[in-house]
């Protein structure tokens, strides 16, 4: 293959409205960094890039039935010799790998005309030739700063910072416990006393009310013995008065 004057590759873009060349001139000038040696230098009004010894311009033709072609055109810097054809052609193979991601392309016109491959072709062939070359083509289509990335780092920032200061403030008090009812306070014994007296004087009329104003005593904290004692006590005057046996003690208390 013949040499040619003006190394160049061009895109074929079928729907290419409102494709900047402009665009591609970050991703050319990174390309020129990386093969030509030095910084490259960007001219938007000419749409061209500049390297140590390389100058690549970027031309766009638009035909109303056929679309858009981008093309990238090699030439010697004023002074300098022309690259030669494995420096061009690893030139101009980078510049297309980082350009295929921002259009859609649909032929690759490598070199010279009648030489048309898809993208899908060319990412190939140069993935055989070079894997590395074709790897920094994932790594150029990033772009500067990526919003989402800055989203998180700032969500983050935010979630240590809050957590820092859940650790930093004082424990909150426990909630306090439910109150207990507290235990009834026995009854004075001479209540108490006087209690059960009349206990045992109902239990001489009514022995049924008797036992159930004991269980309530013995409900409140009496002394279960002693509720035991008195309705026995009762129970047994009560058997002595129906035989007949307290009508002496009965008269005597009368007079």
């Amino acid at each position: 293959m013949p040499h040619p004057a003006r190394p160049y590759a061009t895109l074929l873009i079928p729907r290419a409205a409102g494709t900047d060349p402009a665009v591609f001139l970050r991703g050319i000038a990174d390309v020129l960094n990386h093969q030509d040696g030095g910084a490259a230098r960007i001219s938007t009004a000419h749409s061209a890039a500049a390297g140590k010894t390389i100058i690549v311009r970027v031309t766009r033709e638009q035909h109303p039935m056929r679309g858009a072609r981008i093309t990238f055109e090699l030439a010697p810097r004023p002074g300098r010799e022309a690259p030669t054809l494995n420096s061009a052609v690893a030139v101009l193979s980078d510049i297309v790998l980082r350009a295929l991601p921002l259009v859609e392309a649909q032929h690759v016109e490598w070199l010279q005309t009648g030489v048309a491959l898809t993208p899908e072709e060319f990412v190939a062939a140069q993935s055989y030739i070079s894997p590395r070359r074709a790897a920094r083509r994932e790594v150029s289509a990033l772009p500067e700063t990526d919003d989402s990335i800055d989203r998180i780092e700032r969500n983050l920032a935010q979630l240590l910072q809050d957590e820092a200061q859940l650790f930093a403030a004082p424990l909150a008090s426990p909630d306090p416990a439910p109150e207990t009812e507290a235990p009834p306070e026995p009854e004075p014994r001479e209540r108490r006393a006087a209690t059960w007296l009349l206990t045992a004087m109902v239990a001489v009329v009514y022995w049924p009310m008797a036992a159930v104003l004991a269980l309530i005593h013995a409900r409140r904290g009496t002394d279960i013995r002693l509720s035991i004692h008195v309705l026995t006590l009762a129970g047994t005057g009560e058997v002595l008065l129906q035989a007949g046996l307290l009508d002496p003690l009965l008269r005597i208390a009368g007079q």
